[in-house]
């Protein structure tokens, strides 16, 4: 668990980012996707150590930026990740941050 959300992946190809946990207090977050690319990104969150993953917000395709929360009741941890599920092309340029 960290007191400081920090996640950033540049994609130029579909993968997912590094994982990172936070408290579910902590669960505010400012997410920066920029670049230009066609794909499609989606930031996930997984309240069962990543065994499984909902998308938080929505699947993004062109660039955004917004203040979000995502909460979970009765756990202890959340954890974040980006996934790129589709790429045809260009470099999208993901930021999670608190």
């Amino acid at each position: 668990m960290t007191d400081s959300l920090n996640i950033s992946k540049s994609f130029g190809a579909t993968g997912t980012s590094d994982e990172q946990f936070a408290s579910p207090v902590k669960s505010h977050f400012n997410l920066s996707i920029s670049g230009t690319f066609v794909g499609t990104i989606k930031l996930q969150a997984s309240v069962d150590n990543g065994v499984s993953w909902q998308i938080v917000d929505t699947e993004f395709t062109a660039v955004a930026s917004k203040t979000g929360t995502y909460s979970a009741s009765n756990v202890n941890t959340i954890q974040y990740r980006f996934e790129c599920t589709a790429y045809t092309s260009g470099t999208a340029v993901c930021s999670l941050t608190q």
